[in-house]
């Protein structure tokens, strides 16, 4: 059952996670490439290369962010599984373990948020949609609405 579970929760995820990711960046970066051939033949300008060759390593950067958190988060639990050394775990080791277990499906979106910033204006956007909307609901309510509706009404 331990190998089983270890192959089909770990095994199989980091390698699709890797190999998908790996075509991913390929792909980007023949992209990358492809445009940077073409804007330097139409304008012939030096600084365009260095552009490209810093979206290639933002492109890395975030895949192996990914990877790693993915690993991070994963390893602990797999290797006290493996290990067979769970009763050596107190309860409040066991649970952080199982706990960041757990974490690595948030992480994902935060990991984003923190490494481009059209996805931080995004989720900017939406919050402060959302929040517009209660502070609306609020005032149609005849509610007294709180400051930060005031604030954000003025931006």
């Amino acid at each position: 059952h331990l190998v089983v579970d270890v192959i089909f929760s770990f095994i199989v995820p980091i390698t699709v996670i890797v190999v998908l990711y790996m075509r991913v960046f390929v792909v980007a970066v023949s992209q990358a490439r492809a445009m940077r051939s073409h804007i330097a033949a139409v304008t012939r300008q030096r600084s365009v290369k260095v552009t490209a060759k810093k979206s290639e390593i933002k492109a890395a950067r975030s895949i192996g962010v990914v990877i790693v958190v993915f690993l991070i988060c994963l390893c602990p639990f797999y290797c006290v599984a493996i290990t067979g050394q769970d009763n050596l775990l107190n309860a409040s080791s066991a649970e952080f373990v199982i706990c960041l277990y757990y974490f690595n499906s948030c992480l994902n979106p935060v990991i984003y948020a923190f490494l481009y910033p059209w996805f931080r204006k995004s989720i900017n956007f939406i919050l402060k949609k959302h929040f517009s909307r209660f502070c609306l609901e609020q005032i149609t309510n005849h509610r007294s609405p709180a400051k930060s509706c005031v604030i954000l009404s003025q931006e």
